[in-house]
Formats: structure tokens, C-alpha cells, sequence
């Protein structure tokens, strides 16, 4: 059975989790966390004069939890990061 789909409100923040696929390390090396907080500190400069402050709840190896707005953070976060981690992966 499909899980439901999100309400979306324009604004809003959601508790969003990403996990490693089959429960792997989400980060190969130390520098890629450092890169992924330095796009968290991206994101939150960039929005907190708005009013759309990201809070980390947790960060460990296989799992990322995090409350903020994924509308404003989309290409910082996934899309951004994603590139960079598919560039270090490949290699």
C-alpha cells in the first residue's frame, strides 16, 4: 500500500528523515559531511532573515533528521548536494 501524499502548505516546515539506502553510511568521508553542513549553513544565512530558520535535529552516519522548510532548501539540499556527492561517489 503507497503512503499517502503530504499536505503541502506554502510556508510550512516538515520533519523530513533521509536514510542510506540499505541502511549504509549516508557520508563516505568526513569532508563529505563538512560539505553537507556547510550547505546546511547556506540554508539557514540565506532564509533566517525571512523567517524560515532550519533546525538539525540529528545528523549521524546512516540518518539525517532535520525541520525546515523543503520548498526554499530543495536545490541546496538535494540538489546540490546530491551533484557533489555523486561527483565524490564516482570516484
Amino acid at each position: 500500500m503507497a503512503r499517502p501524499l503530504r499536505i503541502e502548505y506554502p510556508g510550512a516546515f516538515y520533519h523530513v528523515i533521509q536514510r542510506g539506502n540499505e541502511k549504509k553510511d549516508i557520508f563516505l568521508s568526513d569532508q563529505d559531511r563538512m560539505k553537507f553542513y556547510g550547505y546546511l549553513a547556506i540554508l539557514h544565512t540565506r532564509y533566517n532573515n525571512k523567517g524560515q530558520v532550519s533546525t538539525i535535529n540529528k545528523i549521524i552516519d546512516k540518518q539525517i533528521s532535520l525541520i525546515y522548510n523543503p520548498f526554499l532548501g530543495q536545490k541546496i539540499l538535494r540538489k546540490d548536494y546530491s551533484i557533489y556527492y555523486g561527483k565524490t561517489a564516482a570516484n
